[in-house]
C-alpha cells in the first residue's frame, strides 16, 4: 500500500472534475499569500531597524501604510466566493477582522507606542500565517443550493 502523497493536485468535487467557481478560492489563496509575504518584508524591515539601522525605518512606514490594500482586494474576493461560489464564509469573518488589528498596528506605529506596536506585530504575523495555512489547506468545495422555498411552505409556516 502506498502511503506517499499523491502529486496530483486534488478535484474540488465529489465527481473528479474542477468546479467552475473554484477561481475565486485560488484567487484568495493568491491574495493572501502575497499579503502574507509583505507581512514577511515588514517584519525585516522591522528587524532592521531595531538593529540599529535608521534607513529601514522608511521601508517599514511605507510597507505598513500599503499592508490594508490586499485585505481591501481580498474581502470582495471573499464575498464572491461566499456568495456566488457558495463557498467557505470563514473570510469574511478574518479579513475584516485582520484588517481592524492592521489598522491598529499603524496606529500604534505612527504614534510610537512600541511596545504594544510590537506584540501587535507578532499577533498580526501569526494570524496571517494562519489565514494563509488555512486557505491552502481546506479546498474550495461549494455549499449546496438552499431549496426554494414555495406559496404553499410559506403560508404553512404563518398557521
Amino acid at each position: 500500500m502506498d502511503t506517499a502523497p499523491s502529486l496530483e493536485p486534488r478535484r474540488t468535487s465529489p465527481a473528479g472534475a474542477w468546479h467552475r467557481s473554484a477561481w475565486l478560492w485560488w484567487s484568495l489563496r493568491i491574495v493572501m499569500t502575497l499579503w502574507f509575504a509583505q507581512i514577511a518584508l515588514q517584519v525585516a524591515f522591522a528587524a532592521g531597524f531595531v538593529s540599529g539601522s535608521t534607513s529601514w525605518f522608511s521601508m517599514h512606514s511605507l510597507n505598513g501604510a500599503l499592508l490594508v490594500l490586499p485585505l481591501m482586494v481580498g474581502f470582495p474576493v471573499a464575498l464572491l466566493n461566499a456568495i456566488v461560489a457558495r463557498g467557505a464564509w470563514w473570510p469574511l469573518v478574518v479579513l475584516p477582522a485582520l484588517f481592524f488589528l492592521v489598522t491598529m498596528q499603524m496606529t500604534l506605529g505612527y504614534t510610537r507606542i512600541v511596545g504594544v506596536h510590537i506584540v501587535g506585530g507578532v499577533l498580526v504575523f501569526a494570524l496571517a500565517l494562519i489565514t494563509c495555512i488555512e486557505l491552502w489547506r481546506r479546498r474550495h468545495v461549494p455549499r449546496p443550493a438552499r431549496r426554494p422555498r414555495t406559496l404553499q411552505s410559506a403560508q404553512g409556516d404563518l398557521r
